[in-house]
């Protein structure tokens, strides 16, 4: 079995989104129970910005649809948008299964282009949530995105932005990661931290079970710039949003603190 390598943030997209999808399943899967606890704190928060019932949101990185499933459930008219067709379909089982499809679509693509196209047909929404989008691969697409969005979004609108912690990240740093994604894949994950210019550099590899041996057959590497709080906050306005409130966790909606693995903020757009 040849061994694949991949250099690029797309080509590190491709093969863990698309080619080998099953990666973060079960990851998605532990997710997806607390996306209903989650949903009703999403809402909870939507409704006293004027953001209730019947309202169009826009779910990026939908996954699986853990929240786009249970918030079309609750009224909103969800549009899930994600790059992964095999996660995508799982979603769109998900919502048939529930009787949805009158409150909720699911768009495979690029979010760039999507939300460019959405933009170009004149298409806005309520608001916009993005859990599971990758930011800093290239900060200059991380404002491009955030500017973009504050274009398809409607006057007052709220964009609900969640970003991993620095400041978490770096106190429960680990140089290694093994995961075993089934009896006979296994993905290893060597990190560092660059502290020039607050980086994570990572190298991927993917292990299959072949004759009682794990055979490497596909590697990747990654860099990823971590955001401060104030830097995200910082860039959100400079794109034309103003914070509301943030918190550390959706489920307990606990704030925001050091010890907050994610910042999950919400933001309105600035008329």
């Amino acid at each position: 079995m040849t061994q694949k390598e991949h250099g690029s943030v797309d080509d590190w997209i491709e093969l863990f989104y698309r080619k080998y999808p099953e990666v973060y399943r079960t990851q998605m899967d532990q997710l997806m129970e607390d996306g209903e606890i989650e949903a009703r704190n999403i809402s909870s928060v939507f409704e006293k910005l004027n953001i209730g019932e019947g309202k169009h949101v826009l779910d990026l990185g939908c996954g699986i649809g853990r929240h786009s499933v249970p918030l079309a459930e609750q009224g909103y008219i969800m549009t899930g948008c994600d790059i992964s067709p095999y996660y995508l379909q799982i979603a769109k089982e998900k919502s048939k299964q529930k009787n949805l499809s009158k409150k909720l679509r699911f768009l495979e693509g690029d979010i760039y282009k999507m939300v460019d196209e959405f933009k170009e047909r004149g298409e806005k929404f309520d608001a916009v949530m993005a859990f599971s989008v990758p930011f800093g691969y290239n900060t200059e697409n991380d404002m491009k995105l955030f500017r973009m969005l504050a274009d398809v979004v409607e006057d007052k609108g709220v964009f609900l932005l969640q970003t991993t912690n620095r400041d978490w990240i770096l106190s429960n740093f680990a140089n290694e990661e093994v995961r075993e994604i089934s009896t006979d894949m296994q993905v290893k994950e060597l990190r560092s931290f660059n502290i020039e210019n607050s980086t994570i550099n990572s190298s991927w590899s993917l292990y299959q079970k072949v004759d009682e041996h794990k055979e490497k057959i596909a590697s990747a590497s990654l860099n990823v710039r971590l955001y401060s709080f104030h830097e995200i906050k910082e860039m959100m306005e400079n794109a034309g949003w103003t914070s509301i409130n943030s918190f550390g966790d959706m489920k307990t909606l606990e704030p925001s603190t050091l010890e907050s693995r994610y910042f999950n903020t919400f933001y309105k757009k600035r008329s």
